[in-house]
């Protein structure tokens, strides 16, 4: 029997959204690899993907756990580590909100800003402030050259009618 793929998925993956995110995790504990390797992923390297996305938008920079792994393998969803500055407390779940937007919208900033409620250049002064660099230069698919703003928050939007 040939090995599982899942350890250079995972590390292929770690590379790819370290750059895209803005990230420095160093990469999976073993642990974590073994957990991965033996979860049930039917062939869909889509959501082996997303779920080491989104466990390095909560690791940052540090070794992703099982701990980080509890939400995608059935347990509860990764904390973020306790810091008594208000300030770097403030940052880090800043960052993490605008990444797990961005994540969750596609990297569609203008989705994104809209999510977060907040207008699009705005999102753009966050990125460069807390140092999320090197999203993909496609939003939604295709290239924007003039983004259009973002009036209201898509919390307002109403579904179906």
């Amino acid at each position: 029997m040939s090995p599982s793929p899942i350890p250079l998925l995972i590390e292929h993956f770690v590379d790819r959204y370290n750059s895209e995110l803005g990230c420095a995790c160093p990469g999976f504990t073993p642990e974590a690899i073994e957990a991965l390797a033996n979860g049930s992923w039917r062939g869909s390297v889509l959501e082996l993907e997303n779920v080491v996305a989104r466990a390095l938008i909560f690791a940052y920079d540090r070794e992703v756990d099982v701990a980080d792994l509890a939400s995608a393998l059935g347990g509860e969803s990764p904390e973020t580590p306790f810091t008594w500055n208000l300030r770097g407390a403030t940052r880090n779940f800043e960052r993490q909100h605008i990444l797990q937007a961005l994540a969750t919208c596609d990297n569609n900033k203008i989705d994104a800003a809209r999510a977060l409620g907040i207008g699009l250049s705005s999102l753009y002064r966050k990125l460069e402030e807390l140092k999320i660099l090197n999203l993909t230069a496609t939003e939604g698919g295709f290239r924007r050259t003039h983004p259009t703003p973002v009036k209201a928050p898509l919390a307002e939007a109403t579904i179906g009618g």
